[in-house]
């Protein structure tokens, strides 16, 4: 039996960063089910936004990955990246006319669009079994910020009408990383509602590996890993922490490792932190997992400055797996799932900033990561849980 995973965007295996998240271990536990998986994505690397200089075809932990080329582009809100969408697209849909009869199972990716819908066509017309992994909203209004409003419009329009005109049929499944997201994907796919759903929260495949230690009334650390585009308010929080009173902490080091629009911009509050006095804003760029696992075991909270409602991001079980306590702007699924023993909800305009890191500082470290550790181990650790949360009984017929 062969799988083929469609998913352009995610970090590889074989990457610089090496970290591996969603498809990397939905292969995974397809080949403990027996399944031959092979991964179709492109050679430009989204979260670096540079070409990655492995060769076309690679093996990784079983997992065969095809990469086609494309193009590149310098952000997430940049036109090029719909030429980058479509044109990925097109190269798919001719290697699903030439392999895809191959495949038994195929499972793509929602965001993006494109993609998504050429598989989903040729899947229907070809009666295959079709997972769609929801992970977010699309478009986001927030990537497109750069572009002309009447661009934005007509490109929302276009993605609706498409996003309407999808109907079920007996092999397919929808899988959404959130009950929020799914509820949302099932509004502007309402021909999709009557489908099979499943809710299965994006994984981490980390050991659970506790921090160093507890901060006290001398250092707090503090640490962000993500995209420092539109999608998280980095900068906001950054200037927030430049206002906190020196009377919690003799000193504040924020560490945040990733790149993206707003990385000059923090650069200069990284600058203007050496006049404050006791916050530190260091800037680390795109780093390595071997590199992020070394700042986060020093670190106690992680941070996750969230725009939109709804969503769990990957950095949720990576930071869980530190045991780091969680300071998150977004309500919904994560603030349901996250006890308080483990994390806090800061208000959009970091108001409550204060307050929640001095309340951090009176804080049990061992209950913190006891929390931590239950948490981690049931919704986050994948292996736990995705072979009993992916829709695998549909394909034993």
């Amino acid at each position: 039996m062969k799988a083929l995973l469609i998913k352009d965007g995610e970090i590889v295996p074989f990457s610089k960063s090496d970290r591996r998240m969603r498809m990397s271990h939905i292969g995974d536990v397809l080949i403990d089910h027996g399944y031959e998986v092979v991964w179709i994505t492109s050679d430009f690397d989204h979260v670096s936004k540079s070409f990655r200089r492995s060769p076309t075809n690679k093996t990784v932990t079983g997992i065969s990955i095809k990469q086609l080329s494309s193009f590149g582009y310098r952000s997430n809100g940049d036109a090029k990246r719909l030429l980058h969408t479509v044109w990925f697209a097109i190269k798919l849909f001719a290697y699903l006319i030439v392999y895809g009869r191959n495949f038994r199972l195929f499972v793509v990716s929602f965001p993006t669009l494109e993609s998504m819908y050429l598989v989903y066509l040729y899947c229907r017309l070809f009666s295959k079994d079709l997972w769609i992994d929801v992970r977010d909203k699309w478009p986001p209004e927030t990537h497109f910020l750069e572009a002309s409003s009447l661009f934005y419009r007509t490109y929302l329009t276009i993605n609706r009408f498409v996003m309407s005109s999808l109907t079920a049929y007996p092999k397919l499944r929808i899988v959404a990383i959130s009950k929020d997201i799914l509820q949302w994907y099932f509004i502007h796919s309402s021909g999709l509602k009557n489908c099979p759903s499943y809710v299965c929260p994006l994984g981490a495949s980390l050991q659970f590996d506790p921090t160093i230690g507890h901060a006290d009334r001398r250092l707090l650390k503090i640490v962000y890993v993500g995209s420092l585009g539109q999608s998280y308010d980095v900068v906001g929080f950054a200037r927030a922490l430049l206002k906190i009173p020196g009377d919690i902490y003799d000193k504040i080091e924020f560490n945040i490792i990733g790149t993206g629009t707003n990385f000059n911009l923090l650069q200069n509050l990284s600058e203007e932190a050496l006049r404050h006095g006791f916050v530190s804003i260091n800037m680390h760029g795109y780093r390595d997992a071997r590199f992020i696992e070394s700042i986060c075991k020093h670190a106690q909270i992680g941070l996750i400055p969230h725009v939109e409602d709804g969503l769990i991001p990957n950095k949720v079980g990576e930071y869980l797996a530190f045991g780091l306590f969680l300071l998150f702007t977004t309500r919904g699924a994560l603030e349901q799932l996250l006890t308080s023993a483990i994390g806090r909800r800061l208000e959009r305009d970091y108001s409550n900033l204060g307050t929640e890191l001095a309340s951090y500082a009176r804080t049990n470290h061992s209950d913190i990561l006891a929390a931590a550790r239950t948490v981690y181990n049931t919704s986050f650790y994948y292996r736990n849980y995705y072979g009993r949360m992916l829709p695998f009984e549909s394909l034993e017929r």
